[in-house]
């Protein structure tokens, strides 16, 4: 097993203008890998999540997508679930 490396992405998050937010998970394996995106506590559904890329060394990367406009105090976290993680790695943003 190895547990994926994950990052929160955006060019900028910025209040009221059209955002793309990216979760990156990279080098897990196995494949099965799942993201689960919240806004301010509540479930949201992603915009775009790529199917799973296998890398030369047999391990595998993955992304999840929200796109939103942001409000003051907005807060994004992307959770993701891999059979290698105790418990599911979560990653944040507050937009200002």
């Amino acid at each position: 097993l190895l547990v994926p490396s994950v990052l929160l992405m955006s060019l900028l998050v910025s209040v009221h203008l059209l955002t793309d937010l990216t979760c990156s998970a990279k080098n897990f394996y196995p494949k099965k890998i799942s993201f689960m995106w919240t806004r301010s506590g509540e479930p949201v559904t992603p915009f775009n999540t790529t199917e799973t890329q296998q890398n030369p060394d047999g391990t595998f990367n993955s992304l999840s997508v929200y796109r939103f406009t942001p409000i003051s105090r907005d807060h994004l976290t992307c959770e993701v679930q891999h059979e290698g993680l105790k418990e599911p790695l979560r990653r944040s943003v507050t937009c200002e």
